[in-house]
C-alpha cells in the first residue's frame, strides 16, 4: 500500500524542529559533498553545486526560521524497483530560493542546477540507484510547495507516477553516453520528440506539464527502437463520493451491502464500519468484484441483528490526493424482501383464470404485502394487476383476459408496502385459453379487388382485412367467401386474405366470414364489385421508401379528374398482389400517402359512388434514403452533330430523385478515356424525361457519355456504364491541291493529283474524278466521271492517271471526296491534251476531166489537231507520185492536177491528213520518230520525205544544233481556183508531222492504154531536136571561149550567195515512233495556229540552169544546207507563215527559171486520155 498522507505529516513535523541547528552545518556538509561522492545516496550531479550557488542556499536558510505549509502543497507519489531512478520536479517562481528536504535522511538537499529553457521554472531533482523510501519535501522562502512520496517496490521494474490533474511531471531515462533519444507513448500509438531534456550525458527526462487525467505508459527509446526504460503516470482526482450504497434485508435471515466504485486513476483505498440502533461499531470485511465493467465492492454483516431498527454505515475513501468520509442510514423492516412465491392455477376457461398461493412468514414483518401480478399473453402486448395482503397468503381471479385459444405467461412477484422496497425474485406460470367462434369477420375497404388475367382467363381477385391470430379464438381457421350467381350460391375457402374467381365483367356482391373448429363468425363482411370506366384509373403509381421505415405511395389523379374526381382513394398495401397473406388498408382523398411499413408493396383504387376503379398496383419502387439506381443508357447517332439518349429506370421512381447529369467528352477511338478538362457535363431536372439529344457534337467523333441519378439531399446514383458513340459522317471539305503533271501529259493522257481535304467530317471512302471535253468552246452538259477507292489506306497525297483522252481538246476537271455523303467541287483544273493521229480523210474521190484528175476529199472526223497538211498518193500502177496541200478553211478539198502521162496502168488516188506538231511540243510517249537515211536526188526532183521524220543537225562536240528546213516532196501540183489552201508546200521548219494511220482510198479507178503512138512520135521528134541543139550550142561554145563574160548584177549578187563547201549524201537524222507517256498540251505551240503559208516559207533545193538535163553545173551542190539553216520555231499564238525566217523569203526559184517550168527545147507530146473505172 501506498505510504499513508498522515505518516508524512508527522514526519514533516518533526524535521521542523531539528532544522534550526542544521542551517549551520549546511555550509559545511556542502563543501564535503563535493570531495566525497561515494559516500552520498543521491548522485554526484545532484550536488555539483557552484560555490556561488551554495553561498545563496545558505544565506536563505539562514533566514528562515519558521517553515509554513500552504493549504494547496502539491502532493504526489512515485513507486519505483529498487535501485530504480527517479525525478523529482518542484514548479517555483524562484530557483534560486528553492530547495528539498529528505525526510527519511532528516537532511536537505538542493536541486540540480541546469540552464535550460524548459526548466526555467522547475527545481529538479534527480534520483540514481533509488534504495529505501522516502519524502521530499520542496520549499521556497520556507513555505511549503509540494510534497514527494517515494516508495520502492521490489517486483515492478517500471517507474510509476501517481498525481493529480493539473499537476507536472518528468520521466527519467537512464542511456548510453551521448547516445539520443526519444519517448514512445502506449507501445509505440505516438512518439514524442520535444520537451526532452538532456541533464547529462547518460541522463535524459521528458517534461509533462499541466496533465489531464490519465493512464498513460511511456517507453524511453533509441533511435533504433530499442526501449531503455519504462515509466507510467496515473492523473486521477481526490476520492469522489459514492451514491449507490445499497442494503437488502433477505426475508430477515441475513443484510447484504453493495456499493459501486466511482473511476478514478488513483484507485482510493476503502473502509467501511456500521451500528446497529447506536449501539457498538462493527468493520465490515470488504470484497471487490467486476460487474457489468463496472468495479464493485460487497459485504455480508457479520453479525446481523434481525430485531435491529436502524442501521449506520461509516464510509472512508483515501488516496494520495486526500481522503472522504461518507454516512448511510438503513432501515431494517424496509429493506426486507420476501421469499419467491409457489403459486397454483386453476379453471382456465376462454377469457379468466383463477390464481392462489401461501409460504411461510417471518414473525418480524411489520407492513403489509403488494402483489404485482403481470398477465403476458405470447407475442402480444401484457398488462399488469395489483393487489395488497397483509400475509404471505392469498387467492384472486384473473377476469377479461383477452385472447381465447391463447398462451399466457403470468409473472407474480411481493414486496414490503414501502416506497424504496425491493421486489423479491418473481414467480413465472404459463397456460393457455380455451377457443371459441371468431368473435368478427374480416373488414373489407371499397375498391378492395383487382381484375386481371392468368393462364386462361379474366379473374378477379378479393382482398379482404386479416384477422390476426389472437383473433381467430381457435384452431383450424380460414376465410369462407360466398357469392350469388343467380341460381345457387358459390362459395370458396381460403387460409389466406384473398381469392380469386372468374370474372365475367358483370357487377357482383361476395360476402366474406371468419370460420375455425369451433364455427363461423355471427357477422360477415361483403365486397361490392362495380367496375369504372378505363379512364377513371390512376396513374404513374410510385412507391418510396425512406430511412425511418415509411412506405409512400403516390400516384397521378385519374385523366378525368376536373370532370368527375373520385370520392375516395383506397391505398392497400400487401405483401404479393394475389397471394396476400398480411395487408393493410386505408380510404384518403389526397393523392399520396406514408405508412411504417417497408416489406410490402402498394396499390392504389379510385373510388366513385357507384363504382371503382379496382386496385392498380405500384409501377416502380425506390429507397430514396439509399444510392440511387444505376440506369442504362442506349446512345445513337441521329446526324453528324446529335446523339439520342435513351435510358430505362428499372425500379427508381421519378419522384426519388430530381434529375440527371449527362456527362459525355469527345474520344479519338471505342474504349479510350476523357481528360477531365474536355469533360461537359448537362444537366436535367426533370425525372420524367427518358431520352434527349445531345447538340453542338463534333462530326464523326466519338464520345464516351455516361449519366447518373441525383436527389436534392446530395444522393448520387452510381453512374452508367461508359457507352460510346460516334456521330454520323458528313460531307467533307473540298479536295484541294488539284494540279496535273505536266511531263505525263499526252494526247489521250495525263496525270493528276490533289490532297485530302483539311476536314474530313467522317472516313473518306472513295475520290471521284470528273472531267468535261470542251467542244468548239462548249462543253457538254454530262462530265465523265471515274470512282476511286481508297480503302484503308491512310494517306492525304493521292494521284489517278486520266486515259482514252481525246487528243488536241480542253478538258476541265475536277475532283469530290465522299464519305457517306459528296463533297462539294474542288477547284476546276484546265488541261488540254497534246496532239495526236488525225483520222482519215473521208469521202476521198477521183475523177478524171479532159486530160485532169480532180482529187475530192472531206476533213477527218476526228482531227486531233489542226490537220495542217493532206499528203495526196497518185498512184500509177507500182508507181507512186506525192503531192502535199496546206488544210483551208473550208471541210471539203478538191485538187486538180494534169495527167502525168499513161503506162497503161490503173490510177487512184490515197489521201493522208497530216498533223504538225513542235518538237517540244512532240507526244514521245506515244510516238516515236525512225528517222530514214535521204540521198540527194536531182534537182528536178525533190527528195521523198517518209511520213512523220524530222530530221536534226549531225552532232558537233556532244551538242545538238538547230533544226533544219526539211523539204517535202512535190510530184505533181494541184491547180485550185475555189479553195483556199496553198498547193505549194516546200519545207516545214523543224517539225515532226503526225499523219492519220488510215489512208482515204478514191473510190473510183482509171486505167489508160499501155503504149499511146503520139508518144512514139513526139519521143522522134524531142531526140532529133536534141541533137540539133547539142550541136549548135557545142559550136557557139567553142565560138565563144576567147571572149570575156559579163553577167548581169543580181546573177552575180545571187551566185555570191551560194556556198561553196555543199556536199550530196548528207547522213541522215534517223528517229522513230513508238507509244508512250502522255505530254502536257499546255506546251502546244501550234494550238492556235490556223494554217501555214508554206510560199513564205520555201527555199531553194538547188540552182537552176534553165533548161532541162544535165548541165555544166551539175556537179554543184544544193544551195540548202543543214549547217546554214536557221533554228526557227513555231509561235503558238501567231500564224505560222512568220515562223519561217524572212531570209526564206527570197528563192532562187524567183530570180531563175524552175526545174518545174517547161523548156523552149522541149516538145509537147499529144497523150491518149486513159479508160476510166470504177
Amino acid at each position: 500500500m501506498l505510504q499513508k498522507t498522515e505518516q508524512s505529516l508527522k514526519t514533516t513535523h518533526k524535521s521542523y524542529n531539528c532544522i534550526g541547528w542544521r542551517v549551520l552545518m549546511l555550509g559545511f556538509c556542502v563543501i564535503l559533498l563535493y570531495s566525497t561522492v561515494a559516500a552520498a545516496s543521491v548522485e554526484a550531479t545532484t550536488m555539483g553545486i557552484a560555490t556561488a550557488t551554495t553561498a545563496a542556499y545558505m544565506t536563505a536558510m539562514s533566514e528562515t526560521t519558521t517553515l509554513k505549509p500552504k493549504n494547496d502543497v502539491i502532493r504526489r507519489s512515485i513507486r519505483v524497483g529498487k535501485y530504480g531512478n527517479a525525478t523529482i520536479l518542484c514548479k517555483t517562481s524562484n530557483r534560486s530560493q528553492t530547495y528539498f528536504y529528505d525526510a527519511s535522511m532528516e537532511k536537505f538537499v538542493f536541486p540540480f542546477d541546469i540552464e535550460n529553457e524548459l526548466l526555467s521554472n522547475y527545481a529538479v531533482l534527480v534520483l540514481n540507484g533509488v534504495h529505501q523510501p522516502s519524502t521530499y519535501l520542496c520549499f521556497q522562502n520556507g513555505t511549503l510547495l509540494s510534497e514527494t512520496i517515494l516508495t520502492i517496490d521490489s517486483v515492478i521494474q517500471t517507474v510509476v507516477i501517481e498525481m493529480g490533474k493539473g499537476d507536472d511531471a518528468a520521466l527519467t531515462c537512464k542511456h548510453d553516453e551521448d547516445q539520443p533519444v526519444y519517448f514512445q507513448k502506449d507501445l509505440g500509438k505516438e512518439n514524442i520528440r520535444t520537451d526532452i531534456v538532456s541533464i547529462n550525458r547518460t541522463t535524459s527526462i521528458l517534461l509533462i506539464k499541466n496533465a489531464s487525467l490519465q493512464k498513460t505508459k511511456y517507453s524511453c527509446t533509441y533511435l533504433d527502437n530499442k526501449h531503455i526504460d519504462e515509466s507510467e503516470l496515473n492523473v486521477g482526482t481526490p476520492p469522489t463520493p459514492v451514491i449507490n450504497f445499497i442494503c437488502e434485508n433477505h426475508n430477515y435471515f441475513s443484510m447484504f451491502c453493495e456499493f459501486s466504485i466511482p473511476p478514478n486513476h488513483l484507485l482510493p483505498d476503502y473502509s467501511l464500519t456500521y451500528q446497529v440502533d447506536l449501539l457498538n461499531s462493527e468493520k465490515c470485511d470488504l470484497k471487490y468484484t467486476m460487474k457489468n465493467g463496472i468495479l464493485t465492492a460487497n459485504t455480508t454483516l457479520d453479525p446481523y441483528h434481525p430485531s435491529g431498527y436502524v442501521y449506520k454505515f461509516t464510509l472512508i475513501a483515501s488516496n494520495i490526493l486526500g481522503n472522504l468520509s461518507q454516512e448511510f442510514v438503513v432501515l431494517n423492516n424496509e429493506s426486507a424482501i420476501p421469499p419467491k412465491l409457489f403459486i397454483n392455477i386453476e379453471n382456465i376457461k376462454s377469457h379468466s383464470v383463477n390464481l392462489n398461493w401461501w409460504d411461510f412468514q417471518s414473525p418480524y414483518y411489520q407492513l403489509d404485502l403488494v402483489y404485482d401480478i403481470h398477465v403476458q399473453p405470447v407475442d402480444r402486448d401484457g398488462y399488469t394487476n395489483s393487489s395488497t395482503c397483509r400475509t404471505l397468503e392469498c387467492e384472486m381471479i384473473l377476469e377479461n383476459l383477452p385472447y381465447a385459444n391463447w398462451n399466457y405467461t403470468l409473472t407474480v412477484r411481493a414486496r414490503v408496502n414501502a416506497t424504496k422496497s425491493k421486489w423479491n425474485e418473481p414467480t413465472y406460470l404459463n397456460f393457455k385459453t380455451i377457443s371459441c367462434i371468431p368473435d368478427r369477420p374480416p373488414k373489407t375497404i371499397a375498391g378492395g379487388f383487382y381484375i386481371h388475367y392468368n393462364s386462361t382467363e379474366k379473374v378477379i381477385s378479393l382482398y379482404w382485412e386479416e384477422l390476426a391470430r389472437h383473433e381467430q379464438n381457435g384452431p383450424g381457421f380460414y376465410y369462407r367467401i360466398d357469392t350469388w350467381n343467380g341460381t345457387h350460391v358459390t362459395s370458396k375457402t381460403s387460409t389466406e386474405t384473398s381469392v380469386t374467381f372468374s370474372w365475367l365483367d358483370q357487377p357482383k356482391l361476395y360476402e366474406v366470414r371468419a370460420v375455425n373448429d369451433v364455427g363461423a363468425s355471427i357477422a360477415m363482411s361483403t365486397i361490392s364489385v362495380n367496375v369504372s370506366q378505363t379512364s377513371y384509373v390512376p396513374k404513374r403509381i410510385e412507391q418510396l421508401l425512406y430511412s425511418n421505415d415509411t412506405l409512400e405511395l403516390l400516384w397521378m389523379h385519374p385523366a378525368d379528374y376536373d370532370k368527375d374526381p373520385p370520392s375516395n382513394y383506397t391505398v392497400f398495401w400487401c405483401q404479393q398482389k394475389v397471394r396476400c397473406i398480411s395487408q393493410w388498408s386505408a380510404i384518403i382523398r389526397q393523392s399520396s400517402i406514408s405508412v411504417r411499413e417497408k416489406e410490402f408493396i402498394m396499390a392504389v383504387a379510385a373510388n366513385y359512388q357507384n363504382s371503382s376503379s379496382g386496385l392498380h398496383w405500384k409501377t416502380c419502387y425506390d429507397a430514396v434514403f439509399g444510392s440511387l439506381e444505376t440506369v442504362t443508357l442506349e446512345a445513337k447517332a441521329v446526324s453528324s452533330t446529335e446523339i439520342a439518349l435513351r435510358w430505362r429506370l428499372e425500379e427508381t421512381c421519378v419522384n426519388a430523385f430530381n434529375g440527371y447529369n449527362v456527362t459525355y467528352c469527345p474520344v479519338e477511338s471505342e474504349g479510350q478515356q476523357c481528360n477531365d478538362s474536355e469533360n461537359i457535363t448537362i444537366n436535367f431536372g426533370d425525372p420524367g424525361i427518358q431520352e434527349i439529344t445531345l447538340k453542338g457534337l463534333h462530326t464523326y467523333t466519338f464520345y464516351r457519355i455516361t449519366m447518373i441519378l441525383y436527389a436534392k439531399d446530395e444522393r448520387r446514383g452510381r453512374p452508367s456504364e461508359f457507352i460510346f458513340c460516334r456521330t454520323m459522317d458528313a460531307a467533307p471539305y473540298p479536295p484541294t491541291g488539284l494540279r496535273f503533271e505536266k511531263a505525263s501529259l499526252t494526247s489521250n493522257s495525263v496525270n493528276i493529283s490533289w490532297v485530302a481535304p483539311k476536314v474530313t467530317n467522317g472516313k473518306i471512302t472513295k475520290y471521284t474524278v470528273w472531267y468535261l471535253r470542251k467542244i468548239r468552246g462548249n462543253t457538254t452538259n454530262d462530265p465523265t466521271q471515274t470512282d476511286i477507292p481508297i480503302g484503308d489506306r491512310n494517306v492525304t497525297k493521292f494521284s489517278y492517271k486520266l486515259k482514252d483522252l481525246s487528243s488536241y481538246s480542253p478538258y476541265k476537271v475536277w475532283v469530290t471526296a465522299w464519305t457517306s455523303k459528296q463533297s462539294n467541287r474542288s477547284e476546276s483544273l484546265n488541261i488540254n491534251t497534246l496532239m495526236g493521229r488525225p483520222s482519215e480523210p473521208l469521202d476521198v474521190d477521183l475523177d478524171r476531166d479532159d486530160g485532169y484528175y480532180t482529187a475530192k476529199w472531206t476533213d477527218p472526223v476526228m482531227p486531233s489537231g489542226l490537220v495542217e497538211l493532206y499528203e495526196l498518193k497518185f498512184f500509177d500502177g507500182d508507181k507512186v507520185k506525192l503531192a502535199y496541200i496546206q488544210r483551208g478553211s473550208k471541210k471539203t478539198h478538191r485538187c486538180r492536177f494534169k495527167y502525168p502521162g499513161c503506162t497503161g496502168a490503173w490510177h487512184k488516188m490515197e489521201v493522208r491528213a497530216i498533223n504538225l506538231v513542235p518538237e517540244d511540243q512532240f507526244d514521245n510517249t506515244t510516238f516515236t520518230v525512225e528517222p530514214k537515211t535521204v540521198q540527194r536526188k536531182r534537182r528536178h526532183s525533190m527528195p521523198t520525205i517518209s511520213t512523220g521524220a524530222v530530221f536534226h543537225q549531225s552532232l558537233t562536240n556532244g551538242e545538238k544544233k538547230s533544226n533544219i528546213i526539211t523539204p517535202l516532196q512535190q510530184d505533181f501540183e494541184c491547180e485550185l481556183k475555189d479553195e483556199d489552201i496553198k498547193p505549194k508546200v516546200l519545207t516545214i521548219p523543224g517539225v515532226i508531222p503526225l499523219e492519220s494511220a488510215a489512208a482515204g482510198l478514191s473510190r473510183n479507178t482509171y486505167k489508160c492504154p499501155k503504149f499511146p503512138y503520139e508518144i512514139l512520135v513526139a519521143s522522134l521528134i524531142f531526140v532529133g531536136m536534141f541533137i540539133a541543139t547539142v550541136f549548135w550550142v557545142g559550136n557557139d561554145i567553142r565560138r565563144r571561149a576567147k571572149c570575156a563574160v559579163l553577167l548581169p548584177d543580181p546573177i552575180v549578187t545571187l551566185m555570191s550567195k551560194i556556198p561553196g563547201n555543199l556536199t550530196d549524201n548528207q547522213p541522215p537524222m534517223n528517229d522513230s515512233f513508238s507509244k508512250s507517256n502522255d505530254f502536257d498540251s499546255s506546251k502546244n505551240p501550234i494550238q492556235s495556229t490556223n494554217k501555214f503559208d508554206y510560199d513564205s516559207a520555201l527555199t531553194p533545193s538547188s540552182s537552176e540552169s534553165g533548161v532541162d538535163g544535165v548541165g555544166a553545173c551539175d556537179n554543184v551542190s544544193s544551195s540548202s544546207s543543214r549547217d546554214n539553216v536557221d533554228d526557227t520555231y513555231f509561235d503558238r499564238f501567231g500564224p505560222i507563215d512568220a515562223l519561217v525566217s524572212s531570209a526564206s523569203n527570197t528563192s532562187l526559184n524567183e530570180s531563175t527559171l524552175s526545174s518545174r517550168q517547161h523548156s523552149p527545147l522541149q516538145r509537147k507530146n499529144a497523150h491518149s486520155a486513159p479508160t476510166q473505172t470504177s
